[in-house]
């Protein structure tokens, strides 16, 4: 793998919200906010997959 595509990967992780910089400490990832529980993801995919149905 490139370093141009590594620089890129993060560039585009960092303008979309997914990872922050400290300067001399290097990249996090940035806490996520999720719309609804896991548990809520789990209920809809399975009212909405065929096998439930």
């Amino acid at each position: 793998m490139s370093v141009q595509t590594v620089q890129t990967a993060y560039e585009q992780l960092l303008s979309e919200g997914y990872i922050y910089l400290i300067e001399r400490n290097g990249y996090f990832v940035s806490e996520v906010e999720y719309p609804y529980s896991f548990e809520d993801q789990v209920r809809t995919t399975r009212r909405n997959s065929k096998r439930y149905k």
